[in-house]
């Protein structure tokens, strides 16, 4: 299922090719088997069934997982928001997971932006079960990137980034 997305407006029609060029084939999402449902100015909507993939131990959907949908929901949400010819790479994500989901539980994620600045923003957002139930809820801050030049944009790794080395 594809994304619904709203291109009236040129910056986020704009976006929405963006998303949807740069996820076919080679996306992480896909092999999770999570879709995007909806993609608005502000907001995102996710949506994934639990299968066994999906599973840890004790028969529960990993947390991993949930944490990527979250994050990639609240990204999107962010990045329909960044200036022209900018992606988004998250800065903080923090989780509170409430209940546990399981084999065959169908979870929506909605993500909405509180706050979008120069370099940055805020977004929001939880995943429920299909009744309703409350999953996990998270918080997200998202930084504004310039994509880089060429065909296939890459992030190059640099050397000034080495400072961080621990060994």
């Amino acid at each position: 299922m594809g994304a619904i997305l709203d291109t009236s407006d040129v910056t986020l029609g704009d976006a929405a090719s963006n998303f949807k060029a740069g996820a076919e084939g080679r996306s992480f999402l896909d092999r999770l088997k999570v879709r995007p449902l909806t993609i608005e100015k502000g907001t995102a909507v996710f949506e994934v069934t639990i299968d066994e993939t999906h599973l840890r131990t004790m028969g529960i959907a990993h947390g991993g997982l949930l944490a990527t949908v979250l994050d990639s929901c609240l990204g999107c949400a962010c990045w329909t928001l960044a200036p022209p010819e900018n992606h988004v790479v998250t800065v903080q994500l923090n989780i509170n997971y409430i209940r546990p989901a399981w084999l065959g539980e169908t979870l929506t994620a909605r993500a909405e932006v509180r706050h979008a600045g120069q370099m940055t923003a805020v977004s929001r957002g939880e995943i429920r079960t299909k009744e309703g139930a409350l999953v996990a809820s998270a918080t997200g801050t998202f930084m504004y990137l310039p994509i880089p030049a060429g065909a296939k944009p890459l992030m190059e790794k640099r050397e000034e980034l080495e400072r961080w080395k621990t060994s």
